[in-house]
């Protein structure tokens, strides 16, 4: 089964979330097998959950380029192509501080 396109938002949603796996269940009225499900993009249809979490999740400031930074970083554990992207992206702002 191909992760879901909103896969990452949900990722991220949960990182932010203030509570441990059980308090995600319980907020998401899950079960501890659906919540595997979700954190490992076995689930397709995630606006349900992603509407729970926002709710649930301080947004304040979640355009701030740390947020985006911290996104980016958690997201790339799971593609290497984003790694390779972020690495080259981080070797050129280097080479341009730098001159």
């Amino acid at each position: 089964m191909k992760t879901p396109k909103n896969h990452r938002n949900l990722v991220s949603l949960m990182y932010r979330f203030d509570g441990d796996d059980g308090q995600l269940r319980h907020v998401l009225g899950i079960s501890r097998s659906t919540l595997w499900r979700l954190k490992k993009g076995k689930i397709d249809k995630l606006d349900k959950y992603i509407n729970i979490l926002e709710k649930n999740t301080d947004q304040v400031g979640s355009e701030l380029i740390e947020t985006i930074i911290d996104d980016l970083k958690l997201w790339s554990n799971d593609s290497k192509e984003l790694r390779e992207i972020l690495t080259s992206l981080h070797s050129v702002l280097q080479e341009s501080a730098t001159n």
